[in-house]
């Protein structure tokens, strides 16, 4: 069920990383000093980089790796960045001499420096001797202040903004109507606050692994990264994602929906969202010519939803009445439905409210509870045994069936219209999944859509970000009304565009992605697929570990 429901985004774009971050550089000179973390230095010539091996060729050291000690290159003069505290144990572990060659460390009052619990002071120098004792090179050392590593930025004013997204290309092409409106409002960034923003690219299936292993490093993956929920929580867990409860700047109402929900614990806000660019919505498309012709009434599905009466009962009445042998050759033409299994998860939404849901500040699995059993119990012995349900694995088979004319309804993305549309002859509508009966409100769950979160290692700027975001969430009412716009040209009348509206507005939050895994998902949709198998005896089997596996999932999440 997770691998249906999460349908992957990006695999479009792999960039190489830099290994080195500019923070200091990148505040145009608002503050000085040097960040903990970064490979740079504020001077006031030419910025700091973190050293190459060819910068180090013929210079009498090496450089590990560590998180608190980096060895950086300034115009032709080499600097120690050594976080307060740091002894000179500790530096000698990091930075060591090449053979034949010795290494010793001075103070700041130019006496040698031998006893290895010394604790390293600013404007003192490791010094490189070659055999003959002559000195080959001299490497300042910067202690970096715990104060300068929490001095709080707020202003994006002259800043060197590093944007890393999942989806670059809809932030860098402007070809496309939704490209234009993200390059015109970061060019408006760019000249109102005479700042540069730079869009790093990020590879969908790496960049989990990237950015913690940056963090980790101590560096600065971006100042602010655009992934896919699964990944955004992937990253939190391993405790590399700072706080946005933290940011005093981002204008909370812009991003108070059920996709920030979904990665809110405990007050602590591991990821923000706006819903236009934010949210992929989920429902039931319908082919107006079909239902109208079955049905014997013109616009049922449309009169129960506004009615408020779109509920499993009427469904059902639907996919019967549209299942259809139209030659009598004994074989159905046509189906009252079509979807792979994204319809068990979306009908569990449907009663159960989601598949995981927060009860008491624990992700609880609902799928295994007494509304979720019903809702997969409906859809097994109400659609799918009796044979209204065209069921295959392949969204790819179920979306060219229904373009083809061969279901009354599509359920799933919305996102999947524009392929639908292009080769379809009919009319489509758009409603909500019907309401299950546990439930007074039609329910549309966060199942896939992107997050923008801060790396821990950048927190110190979060309140730039929040800005920086402000500028880019205030973009959500054209990007609503360009979808509109695209969904009449495609077809969709009125109503289906405000459920679209009402869809990406009001998203309900879902915390099953990324946790239950491929064998408790397949058990899943085998309890509604698989005729030998009752869901209550699937779910009461997996119940245990479904649960273990929430906990285990957000353990970390809720320190």
């Amino acid at each position: 069920m997770k691998t249906n429901m999460l349908r992957l985004i990006s695999l479009i774009l792999v960039v190489l990383m830099t290994v080195s971050v500019l923070a200091a550089c990148s505040k145009g000179g608002e503050e000085t000093g040097t960040d903990v973390g970064s490979s740079n230095v504020t001077t006031e010539s030419e910025p700091a980089g973190e050293v190459t091996a060819a910068d180090l060729v013929g210079q009498g050291f090496k450089v590990a790796t560590d998180a608190n000690i980096k060895v950086v290159k300034v115009s032709d003069a080499f600097v120690i960045q050594a976080q307060e505290g740091t002894t000179l144990e500790q530096l000698l572990k990091v930075v060591t001499p090449e053979e034949g060659c010795t290494l010793k460390v001075f103070g700041a009052d130019n006496k040698e420096v031998t006893n290895k619990t010394a604790v390293l002071v600013d404007k003192s120098a490791v010094k490189v001797f070659d055999k003959d004792g002559k000195e080959k090179t001299v490497i300042t050392i910067s202690v970096i202040k715990k104060q300068d590593s929490t001095t709080v930025a707020t202003s994006l004013n002259g800043y060197k903004f590093r944007f890393g997204a999942q989806n670059a290309t809809h932030f860098k092409d402007a070809s496309t109507t939704t490209g234009k409106i993200n390059v015109d409002v970061i060019n408006n960034i760019k000249k109102r606050y005479n700042c540069t923003v730079d869009i790093v690219g990020f590879n969908g299936i790496t960049l989990v692994q990237e950015v913690v292993n940056q963090c980790r490093a101590g560096q600065i993956p971006a100042d602010v990264v655009e992934a896919n929920i699964s990944h955004a929580r992937s990253v939190a867990k391993q405790g590399c994602i700072a706080d946005f409860a933290k940011c005093t700047t981002l204008n909370k109402k812009l991003f108070t929906n059920g996709m920030t929900e979904s990665v809110t614990h405990k007050g602590h806000i591991y990821g923000v969202a706006f819903a236009s660019m934010s949210v992929n919505p989920m429902g039931v498309l319908f082919n107006k010519t079909i239902v109208d012709k079955y049905m014997k009434q013109k616009d049922f599905i449309y009169k129960h939803y506004k009615a408020g009466t779109w509920n499993f009962d009427n469904f059902e009445v639907v996919a019967k009445a549209c299942t259809v042998d139209t030659n009598g050759d004994g074989k159905n033409d046509i189906y009252g439905i079509n979807s792979n299994t994204n319809i068990i998860g979306m009908a569990l939404t449907a009663n159960a409210g989601g598949t995981a849901l927060k009860v008491n500040e624990r992700v609880e699995a609902t799928m295994c509870n007494d509304k979720g059993i019903y809702a997969l119990t409906w859809l097994k012995e109400k659609i799918y045994n009796p044979g209204y349900w065209n069921y295959d694995p392949d969204i790819y088979v179920s979306i060219s069936s229904f373009a083809n004319g061969e279901a009354a309804m599509f359920v799933s993305y919305l996102s999947w219209y524009g392929q639908i549309a292009s080769s379809a002859k009919f009319e489509m509508g758009f409603v909500p999944m019907p309401k299950g009966p546990s439930q007074s409100n039609y329910i549309t769950g966060a199942y896939d859509g992107g997050i923008f979160f801060v790396p821990k290692t950048n927190e110190k700027n979060i309140n730039i970000v929040g800005t920086f975001l402000n500028e880019l969430a205030a973009t959500s009412p054209k990007h609503i009304n360009n979808s509109i716009s695209s969904m009449a040209r495609n077809g969709f009348d009125a109503t289906a565009q405000s459920v679209y509206k009402w869809a990406v507005t009001n998203t309900s939050p879902e915390f099953s992605i990324g946790v239950f895994g491929s064998e408790i998902s397949a058990k899943v949709d085998q309890s509604v697929t698989d005729k030998s198998k009752a869901p209550k005896t699937v779910m009461e089997s997996i119940k245990g570990a479904a649960q273990k596996k929430c906990d285990d999932f957000y353990a970390p999440l809720y320190k």
